[in-house]
């Protein structure tokens, strides 16, 4: 199988299926018992916190550093969602954020505007005759396209605007191949997903200024009082560190692989003649893009059908966002960008990781231009 369905989910590393009986006969059992493996289990999250930061984001100061650790990262913003709801406030997100980012933000607060976007779906700006905002999501790379917001530049020209604006960046895309960029500014909160790093499940909400400390007793009381999440799940919460530890040793080498494999692709991709006598585009240039995600467009066939054509060539690329890919209509977030409902049809996701070679990438293009020829 040639998997480049890595957006959507990353195969699990080899590190951690390694790890799996370690990390079960160390982790297992209830972190909020009174006995002394309870005991001990506070100590390990609190240890497995540690690493986690360090791996993530290392410039969060220590006396900030507290993280909520949940099965994935819907459950996150939802008990986020039950802390802040506050129909009197007022948040402002991207119209490309994911869609569970942007229903949590619609069940929060009374009032939600759009940041303005450019043509490749950079945040261009604050909302036009928006309220200040009190709460921000900024996704670092969209999901589907692969966008990839500049942080050193967007983060100040937010704060300015908004204050008092909590910020949540949600690194779910991007945690897996870059630490916290280091020209950036720390927003306030940071998400990231075990699903996407290689540990198969876990999410954590990583808490990054003073100005959400406040989290961990509200974060408790859900737990042990409303009873609406939980108990963590230290083997799961310790597979997700794991992942991250082996994604911050490696960092450099997979960044050089997988950018050797996107050049491959542009390179190869970008204009190509369609049998149909339509030329593929790039939906993203380079410089606004992950490396990891090469978005594309082929107008007049439809990405739907042409993921099956893949699969039964054993290979899994997307057709959109995991969460949309099956929902039979055309791309909401190429629609926003100003596509053609046909064109919207058209957007195919490759997504990778350094598991993934150049021969892999070759492959693929040699199938594409089979499929195409057999559409």
């Amino acid at each position: 199988m040639i998997y480049l369905d890595h957006a959507a989910a990353a195969l699990i590393l080899p590190e951690v299926k390694a790890s799996c009986e370690m990390l079960l006969d160390r982790y297992s059992g209830n972190p909020e018992a009174a006995h002394r493996q309870g005991y001990k289990l506070r100590q390990e999250l609190e240890q497995l916190q540690e690493k986690l930061y360090e791996a993530v984001a290392p410039q969060v100061v220590k006396d900030c550093r507290k993280c909520f650790f949940a099965d994935n990262a819907t459950a996150l913003l939802n008990a986020l969602s039950l802390i802040l709801q506050n129909p009197a406030q007022t948040a402002w997100a991207s119209a490309l954020d994911h869609i569970a980012d942007n229903l949590m933000l619609k069940r929060t607060f009374g009032k939600v505007f759009a940041m303005p976007l450019d043509k490749s779906g950079r945040i261009s700006g604050v909302p036009t005759d928006a309220v200040e905002a009190d709460f921000i999501m900024l996704p670092h790379v969209q999901s589907e396209i692969g966008t990839r917001q500049d942080l050193a530049k967007l983060i100040p020209q937010l704060r300015k605007a908004a204050p008092r604006a909590i910020i949540l960046l949600d690194m779910v895309q991007s945690a897996g191949l870059e630490t916290y960029p280091q020209d950036a500014p720390l927003a306030d909160l940071i998400l990231i997903s075990g699903a996407k790093m290689g540990a198969g499940s876990g999410a954590a909400l990583l808490v990054a200024s003073s100005k959400c400390k406040f989290l961990a007793e509200k974060f408790a009381a859900l737990r042990q009082k409303d009873h609406l999440i939980g108990n963590t799940n230290v083997v799961q919460a310790a597979m997700l560190t794991l992942a991250a530890q082996v994604a911050a040793l490696q960092r450099d080498e997979q960044s050089e692989k997988v950018s050797a494999i996107n050049s491959f692709l542009r390179s190869n991709l970008e204009n190509m003649p369609l049998p149909n006598g339509k030329k593929l585009h790039l939906t993203i240039p380079a410089e606004c893009a992950a490396k990891n995600i090469v978005h594309i467009i082929l107008p007049g066939y439809q990405s739907g059908v042409l993921v099956r054509m893949f699969s039964t060539e054993n290979i899994m690329v997307s057709a959109g966002s995991a969460c949309e890919a099956e929902s039979g209509k055309p791309s909401a977030i190429l629609t926003t960008l100003g596509y053609s409902q046909a064109d919207a049809y058209s957007g195919l996701r490759v997504s990778f990781s350094g598991a993934n070679t150049l021969t892999d990438a070759k492959i693929f293009l040699q199938v594409l231009k089979k499929l195409l020829q057999n559409y």
